[in-house]
């Protein structure tokens, strides 16, 4: 449960470490994450989305070397597997060291909580717990969603129920699981 916490927080910083100046990541326009909602909901003042805006650019300068680290053990274990190589000992040792480079992510993705969390007042992090609780149910309101027991949000659009709902040319649905391939093999 709390590598899903920490897997949906990475993500957070991932899109909340985009600020002005920051080059995106793979080939991404650069854009400032919209925090609207956000400001409302905990009813942040300018000065704390700054703040987290600049924990978050920090934080994402400090994991590019561990990502860009990652990138070249992925890169160098699938060579050697797509080479059909039997060498076990040095996949293994790649395997291991990308498991070294991921629990090293999540450390950094627990202190950036520890950072963004210390900017809240103590009303705004109860009403962060609410978004957290709500998080763990993301699976499941996605289903119910899907089975018509919920209807989604008008924000969310049709997107949100997968990628069979999401439409092809001309609002026809495209290929998923509910209405199987469109004629033409599209």
């Amino acid at each position: 449960m709390k590598l899903r916490y920490l897997m949906i927080v990475a993500s957070m910083a991932t899109c909340f470490a985009q600020g002005p100046g920051q080059p995106p990541p793979r080939g991404d326009t650069a854009r400032t994450p919209n925090l609207d909602s956000l400001k409302t909901y905990l009813n942040l003042s300018d000065t704390q989305i700054q703040g987290l805006l600049q924990i978050q650019t920090q934080q994402q300068s400090a994991m590019q070397p561990i990502r860009d680290e990652m990138m070249a053990k992925q890169k160098a274990l699938h060579d050697l597997l797509k080479a059909g190589s039997t060498d076990t000992a040095a996949i293994g040792s790649l395997q291991m060291e990308l498991q070294a480079l991921r629990q090293k992510a999540q450390e950094a993705a627990k202190g950036l909580t520890t950072q963004t969390t210390a900017i809240l007042t103590p009303d705004q992090k109860t009403k962060l717990k609410v978004l957290e609780d709500a998080a763990k149910l993301q699976n499941e309101i996605r289903q119910a969603t899907a089975a018509h027991l919920l209807t989604p949000p008008d924000n969310i659009g049709p997107a949100f129920m997968g990628r069979g709902m999401r439409g092809g040319p001309q609002g026809q649905p495209s290929q998923g699981p509910m209405f199987g391939r469109r004629p033409g093999g599209q």
